[in-house]
Formats: C-alpha cells, structure tokens, sequence
C-alpha cells in the first residue's frame, strides 16, 4: 500500500506540474491515468 500512495503522490505533483505549465492536454491525460488507477484500486 505505500507503493501505491507514493505512486498517487508523484502522479498528483506531476499534475500539478502540468496545470502549472498551462498544458491542459498533458494535464488531462495525468488525471484520467490517476482516475484509471484509482478505479482498479478501488475494486480490489
């Protein structure tokens, strides 16, 4: 579980780094990756 947490940390600051830089593409992309990632969790 601390994997995933440190995982969902990196992906959160590269989203931040992303809206940050004003690219609302790359952005997007980080969140529905992270979304994707947190459904599988989820239903586990």
């Amino acid at each position: 579980m601390l994997v995933e947490l440190h995982e969902a940390s990196r992906r959160h600051d590269e989203m931040i780094d992303a809206i940050a830089d004003h690219d609302p593409d790359l952005a997007e992309a980080l969140v529905r990756a992270h979304l994707d990632l947190s459904r599988k969790n989820m239903a586990v």
